[in-house]
């Protein structure tokens, strides 16, 4: 009797689950950071801009959060599993908010995307065993 490969079947598979696991993470961190509290609220323009997404190998969606031009750095981007090119991103357009996230010279960071994060931590260590 022949053995029958299931590899792609496997992979696939394991594929749907990651990026099923990373769309739960970005969304529950993406609310908990839209929560009162975790992003300072002057107009809610910021907190209203805080989205999430989630990408898996040849996807052609644009990464557009502004940078901190002095650090090079883009605000709320966490990537997940990067040597498989799956990622969630959770971030904001708002031109304003890697200062939030960041801090300056002269303010404090109130880093509600962190925080949001540090919140979900062990939610998101459950979700990616399975539990």
């Amino acid at each position: 009797m022949p053995i029958k490969d299931n590899t792609n079947q496997v992979l696939n598979a394991v594929d749907k689950k990651i990026v099923s696991c990373l769309r739960e993470s970005a969304l529950s961190v993406e609310r908990t950071a839209k929560e009162p509290g975790y992003c300072p609220v002057k107009t809610g323009t910021a907190r209203r801009s805080i989205v999430s997404n989630w990408y898996k190998s040849g996807s052609n969606r644009a990464e557009a959060w502004p940078a901190i031009p002095e650090k090079g750095i883009k605000a709320g981007k966490t990537s997940i599993d990067s040597q498989t090119e799956k990622k969630a991103i959770i971030g904001s357009n708002v031109e304003y908010f890697p200062y939030i996230e960041m801090g300056t010279r002269k303010m404090s960071a109130r880093a509600p995307l962190r925080r949001a994060l540090e919140a979900n931590w062990d939610k998101i260590k459950m979700i990616f065993k399975g539990t």
